[in-house]
């Protein structure tokens, strides 16, 4: 494996910033909440829906039912890779 992996496990190191600052400078940082996985999940399972309602929305206004289905189709195939 290429660097910067760990000698132990040979897991991915991640550069992270050093902690600037003490006492009164850190108290002024701002904490950003911890926020579960399933909150990505479900933002990206409602972006997929969104795009699959107006790709279908679209097609079904250009030229009916065969068109909504193709539209749902190809944002299916694009999208595949966000699901998983």
């Amino acid at each position: 494996m290429l660097a910067p992996r760990c000698e132990r496990c040979g897991g991915l190191l991640e550069p992270l910033p050093e902690p600037a600052g003490t006492g009164a400078q850190a108290q002024l940082r701002a904490v950003a909440p911890h926020l579960s996985p399933a909150y990505g999940r479900l933002l990206r399972f409602m972006l997929v829906v969104l795009m699959l309602f107006a790709a279908a929305r679209l097609g079904w206004h250009a030229g009916g039912f065969g068109l909504a289905l193709t539209g749902v189709g190809i944002v299916g195939l694009f999208t595949a890779p966000i699901i998983g």
